[in-house]
């Protein structure tokens, strides 16, 4: 886990995100869930990922930079509707792409 938040530059990166939380607290719980999604599912060059409810979370561009998968995409209801890149915005049952196209599904902020 120690390893994982090195390689993911939380403060480095993504102080946004970090500022969110208090010190010590739930970002510990959402680096967890992190590490514990590319544990249980390790992602490769070919994984087409979508991190769904996602929110403010770098999960998705952290993967891309660490892995180097095929693409990353994150996707929320407070996003402007469509896709827009690597940014969706639509409810998580009406994804607006192409059927069988991910290989990988997280969610650790729904």
């Amino acid at each position: 886990m120690h390893k994982w938040k090195a390689e993911a530059e939380y403060s480095e990166r993504h102080p946004a995100y970090v500022r969110e939380f208090p010190p010590g607290s739930l970002l510990e719980a959402k680096a967890a869930q992190h590490y514990l999604s590319v544990r249980l599912s390790p992602p490769t060059r070919e994984t087409v990922l979508l991190d769904a409810a996602s929110s403010g979370s770098p999960f998705w561009a952290i993967i891309q930079r660490i892995y180097g998968v095929s693409a990353a995409y994150r996707q929320d209801l407070n996003f402007q509707e469509g896709a827009h890149g690597d940014t969706i915005g639509s409810d998580a049952g009406d994804i607006p792409l192409p059927d069988h196209c991910l290989s990988m599904i997280t969610s650790h902020c729904s």
